[in-house]
């Protein structure tokens, strides 16, 4: 009987170190980012700037394009209401 006893004392200890042991050891590290990781973040960051950028310089192209369309259609028919009138009331000289 006192071997038994004295078997499972010994092997609760020994359980209860190694249980200890383990948790003190497992400490909670913060994982630090891969550099693959951040090669991706800096790689999604240029692009998403540059496409700000192309887009800033479309939006001010298209702007500049339509208001040249919006002069051109006017001058049209300015053009058109002119060649009207000449044709009417044709020139006396």
């Amino acid at each position: 009987m006192r071997t038994k006893t004295a078997t499972a004392i010994v092997i609760s200890i020994t359980i209860l170190f190694v249980l200890l042991v383990t948790k003190v050891q497992a400490e909670q590290v913060i994982p630090q980012p891969k550099p693959f990781t951040i090669k991706i973040q800096n790689w999604a960051q240029d692009e998403w700037n540059d496409i700000k950028t192309y887009q800033a310089e479309n939006w001010a192209d298209g702007k500049a394009q339509l208001n040249k369309n919006k002069e051109q259609v006017s001058n049209l028919f300015q053009n058109i209401a002119d060649a009207i009138s000449n044709i009417v009331t044709p020139d006396t000289q």
